[in-house]
């Protein structure tokens, strides 16, 4: 079990791992729970993994899809997961049957921490039956708010300032969002570029990757384990640039 887990992809987990797993106290919160793009990552020093997703939050329902690249779906690259939260809004349950033979469960405390960037809170994932079966382990859960207009400073190969803009569009069947009305430029003494209406990519929970499909060629990727985002862009300055967008 621990070796398949493993293979799954790994991201950084930044400071929020010296939370422990304790119940959120004291923060203010988001309640109810927005619809969106999740991430849940094991914190076990024993075990890792990440499950990135869409959740759809109706009242008290809740459906959507997690992105679980790894051994513990063989050839099914986004799993379905159904819940509800309680009466109380102080906890979401989430139930995937996808594992080919494991049941897994996920609760998630509420309300989210929004004192925090990206907005957070913990839980535990139980996963019975199977090649998968693990015990209650501790989660930490991140809701991602990706989305809106950042500008930041980029240095590399030229130094100067980025504007970024983009929307969170529709889910796709494997748990990755599409983005829409996309649209960059840099600026800097020496170099001086931009993409409106062409660049097109997905979000995969904490990752933005974007491309440019016509004009000049432009990949964009980020990174919003932290914040500000993380932002590295290859294109027509020669090399790459990379900086801090918010």
């Amino acid at each position: 079990m621990r070796s398949s887990l493993r293979l799954f992809l790994l991201l950084p987990l930044t400071s929020l791992l010296a939370c422990g797993s304790s119940s959120p106290s004291g923060s203010a919160g988001l309640f109810p729970p927005p619809s969106g793009d999740w991430v849940l990552s094991i914190n076990s020093t024993t075990t890792s993994g990440t499950f990135s997703g869409a959740l759809t939050i109706q009242g008290n329902n809740v459906s959507g899809t997690f992105n679980v690249p790894g051994s513990c779906a063989p050839g099914v690259a986004g799993i379905s997961v159904t819940g509800t939260i309680n009466s109380s809004g102080s906890a979401m349950t989430l139930t995937s049957a996808s594992f080919s033979g494991s049941v897994a469960n996920f609760t998630i405390q509420l309300p989210l921490i929004s004192t925090a960037q990206p907005n957070y809170t913990f839980g535990t994932l139980q996963i019975t039956g199977g090649s998968c079966a693990m015990p209650s382990t501790p989660l930490i859960v991140n809701y991602i708010n990706y989305g809106g207009s950042y500008s930041g400073t980029l240095t590399g190969t030229a130094t100067g300032q980025t504007t970024l803009s983009f929307a969170l569009g529709s889910a796709n069947s494997n748990g990755q969002f599409t983005v829409t009305g996309a649209s960059m430029s840099f600026s800097s003494s020496t170099c001086n570029f931009s993409a409106t209406g062409t660049l097109s990519g997905l979000i995969i929970g904490y990752s933005l990757q974007l491309n440019n499909l016509a004009g000049p060629a432009i990949t964009v990727t980020a990174d919003a384990t932290t914040y500000p985002i993380r932002l590295s862009v290859n294109g027509p300055c020669g090399g790459a640039l990379g900086g801090t967008i918010q």
